[in-house]
């Protein structure tokens, strides 16, 4: 038992206040108890209420509270459930036509070509698994930043919602746009993370790269063929 501030007293991560008055007779009084969990982790503590001048036989009154730490977080190695809408590969076919998959060793969602002036969407399972609710921060950029400035149509991947709070043990769908504008190849990067998150924690932030390409269509004839004159 610490002695806290004035009149308070602090029993592992619960701050008492008032630690020690008097009450009337007939009157009441409440004795606050907070919770202020700085680290993860159970804690259980006994507080008791001790009378002065009482009858020796006399039970003290006595309280058992518990409370556990928990930092939040997200889910950022289930790709079955993340990626749950759409394909998954252990790695890209560089000579395959793959669209909307995700490829596991390189970290990579493959939109595919896509019609220039045309949107196409992909929506993203963030699942909360922790026993506390968490806010997260959701964003899709291209994969470096200066290429905004640059080269306005790299800016083609966007994302909503652009905040999400998950309560326990529940789930939100983030929902990724392409919109690619000319016939090029489009990269960038998606980013879940959760605000308060331990800092080294593999649960704080879900990041991976976005790829897609703009193209046109376009025919071939095959018959008749052409013969020289």
């Amino acid at each position: 038992l610490k002695q806290g501030e004035a009149g308070q007293l602090s029993l592992g991560m619960f701050p008492v206040a008032p630690a020690s008055g008097t009450v009337a007779p007939g009157a009441s009084t409440t004795v606050t108890v907070d919770c202020s969990a700085e680290v993860p982790g159970r804690c259980v503590e006994t507080i008791g209420i001790e009378i002065s001048d009482r009858q020796p036989d006399d039970p003290t009154i006595s309280y058992k509270i518990v409370a556990e730490g928990c930092y939040p977080g997200i889910n950022t190695t289930d790709f079955q459930a993340i990626f749950e809408e759409h394909s998954l590969c252990r790695t890209l076919d560089l000579f395959g036509a793959q669209r909307n998959a995700y490829a596991e060793d390189e970290r990579v969602f493959v939109f595919g070509p896509v019609l220039a002036g045309r949107s196409v969407q992909a929506r993203f399972k963030i699942t909360n698994p922790f026993r506390v609710p968490c806010d997260v921060a959701i964003s899709a950029r291209p994969r470096l930043a200066k290429t905004i400035a640059a080269s306005p149509h790299q800016a083609c991947f966007d994302v909503e919602p652009k905040k999400a709070s998950i309560p326990a043990h529940e789930h939100c769908y983030a929902t990724v746009t392409f919109n690619p504008i000319t016939m090029q190849m489009y990269t960038g990067i998606f980013e879940a993370v959760v605000e308060n998150g331990a800092a080294n924690s593999k649960s704080r932030q879900l990041t991976f790269e976005l790829r897609g390409e703009g193209s046109l269509p376009r025919v071939s004839v095959v018959k008749p063929l052409v013969r020289p004159t």
